[in-house]
């Protein structure tokens, strides 16, 4: 299932949701039921799945032939990652589906410029960096 997203963009899209529900158990331990691509998703994040990322890449594929938007699609910029891993799931993803779909991929397009502070004391605190401090927007004359 697929939720179109509306916002300042020409077209968006959520390949589908993450939770369905969690029920807490008490001892900061949850109960939760995903969605296949959520279960994937964490698996991928917080067990260092990379097998997930073929599976994640192929279903954007799959995904983004439906909507025939592919011909359209001049290039592929991946986010940059909130937290440095050796390896980066978005860009391997991005990397996947830039290869099959043969759309030249960006994937220093946006650079990231400030630590996002993952602390117990920041998450404590709620403090979180400003997003116009984050990213810094390359140009097109950057390439």
């Amino acid at each position: 299932m697929s939720y179109k997203l509306n916002g300042n963009w020409k077209a968006g899209w959520a390949l589908d949701l993450h939770t369905l529900k969690s029920i807490p158990l008490g001892d900061g331990k949850f109960d939760t039921t995903y969605t296949e691509i959520g279960l994937s998703l964490n698996q991928l994040k917080y067990h260092q799945d990379y097998s997930q990322i073929d599976y994640l890449a192929h279903v954007t594929i799959e995904f983004l032939k439906t909507l025939m938007v592919t011909p359209y699609l001049n290039a592929i910029i991946p986010t940059p990652a909130s937290i440095r891993r050796q390896i980066q799931p978005v860009e391997a993803i991005a990397e996947i589906i830039s290869r099959v779909l043969n759309i030249q991929q960006f994937g220093q397009f946006f650079e990231k410029i400030e630590e996002i502070l993952n602390s117990e004391e920041n998450v404590a605190t709620n403090k979180q960096p400003p997003l116009k401090k984050d990213f810094h927007e390359a140009t097109r004359n950057d390439f």
